[in-house]
């Protein structure tokens, strides 16, 4: 439908720029889920079942835009970046950014997430546990990239 390709082209974009150096907590997910189905419903409108008006479920806002949710498309990209990172010479910035160890000890408390963790769960979840040697092959890489973008993921 045009109206899901609109919103593909023009509105997440600008939700997601950037997404790729997101750290998401369960919180953030849930907060980017409810605004994409807020911006289907508010376009597709309601549905009239049997003389009455109801908004649409979620399956149903899902079946008819048949992408990829935008916590899918996060991690996609997310993915997408640390291969082209991964596959940087040592040397560039964002290599040595990604593989800076800071001096010093961490503040009290919970230690903070770290993008890295989070990308590296996210291909454990999706079975993937030789990083360097998978990532080295494009093609392999951008395969798993696409498999990202309609995996299942557990949160």
């Amino acid at each position: 439908m045009l109206i899901f390709k609109l919103y593909t082209a023009i509105i997440r974009p600008i939700i997601c720029y950037g997404a790729e150096t997101w750290v998401l907590k369960e919180a953030d997910k849930l907060r980017l889920l409810t605004f994409e189905r807020k911006i289907f419903r508010r376009v597709l409108g309601p549905v009239k079942e049997n003389g009455n008006w109801r908004l649409r479920r979620n399956d149903e806002l899902y079946l008819k835009n048949n992408k990829e949710n935008i916590v899918s498309f996060i991690k996609s990209k997310r993915l997408q970046w640390f291969g082209h990172t991964l596959r940087m010479p040592k040397g560039r910035l964002p290599n040595d950014i990604l593989n800076w160890k800071p001096q010093g000890t961490r503040a009290r408390g919970r230690p903070k997430d770290r993008w890295e963790d989070d990308v590296i769960e996210d291909l454990r979840e999706m079975g993937i546990f030789d990083l360097k040697s998978t990532a080295q092959d494009r093609k392999k890489w951008r395969k798993l990239v696409e498999k990202a973008k309609t995996f299942h993921w557990k949160s």
